[in-house]
């Protein structure tokens, strides 16, 4: 077995190789390798001994152990993981750091039954959800499913799977297309909120003030507790 060496403990450079070694210790993801978080950004630079040689700042093992954790076990998105990386360097205050860590674990959190990212193709989508291609686009230009990906090799994730099977059980109890359009209207309402509160917290932690823990419970809290108010004034107008 390759020795994983600790070399932020034993020296202050590591070659590629050690690297490579430290990075099929940990847990074991689909990635394409260390080569391109180098590339894009999530590992410290390392430094060019010669054409064929290169030495990495020992902060790497590091960040490898924390790129692999966030993705095996918080499923964040690369860009997410850069965000944390970069405030890591900075000397961010551990506690804010492990809080938004836990936050952006809470926002990107499977939703599928067996805890898993899913991934579909449109044709994958529209054999689980039972829904039409012509109702799946309708869908994607009223921006209540998001796919990723070019135009024909797009695809679908996790909650794009869930949405299109909740609507179509809405729609298996007669509601259409048309009835949908004000779900349209409502994630602007909530993007926009969203990007509210994301700039708050970003204006307050500039003075130390924000305290993450507990804001993505009360922003869930807050938006049941609306939803369920606007059902219950819906009813009574209706029935008295």
């Amino acid at each position: 077995m390759e020795k994983v060496v600790d070399l932020a403990a034993e020296s202050r450079s590591c070659t590629g190789g050690q690297i490579a070694a430290n990075w099929r210790a940990g847990p074991k993801i689909r990635c394409p390798g260390p080569h391109y978080y180098m590339k894009e950004g999530l590992l410290t630079p390392p430094v060019l001994a010669s054409r064929n040689m290169a030495y990495y700042d020992p902060r790497c093992i590091e960040e490898i152990r924390l790129i692999k954790e966030l993705q095996a076990k918080r499923y964040l998105p690369l860009s997410m993981i850069k965000l944390l990386l970069e405030s890591w360097r900075k000397g961010e205050n551990p506690s804010h750091l492990a809080d938004m860590g836990h936050l952006l674990g809470d926002i990107f959190r499977p939703v599928g039954k067996d805890g898993t990212l899913a991934s579909a193709s449109l044709e994958e989508l529209a054999r689980e959800s039972g829904m039409p291609l012509k109702t799946i686009k309708a869908l994607k230009e009223m921006g209540l499913l998001s796919p990723t990906g070019k135009p024909g090799m797009e695809h679908y994730d996790d909650i794009d799977m869930g949405v299109a099977v909740a609507i179509k059980q809405l729609m298996e109890h007669g509601l259409t297309i048309d009835d949908l359009a004000a779900f349209s209207q409502y994630v602007k309402v909530m993007c926009s909120i969203a990007e509210t509160i994301h700039a708050r917290v970003h204006e307050l932690h500039k003075n130390d003030t924000v305290e993450l823990a507990g804001l993505g419970s009360a922003f869930e809290n807050l938006r049941n507790l609306l939803a369920i108010k606007s059902q219950r004034r819906v009813f009574t107008e209706f029935h008295q």
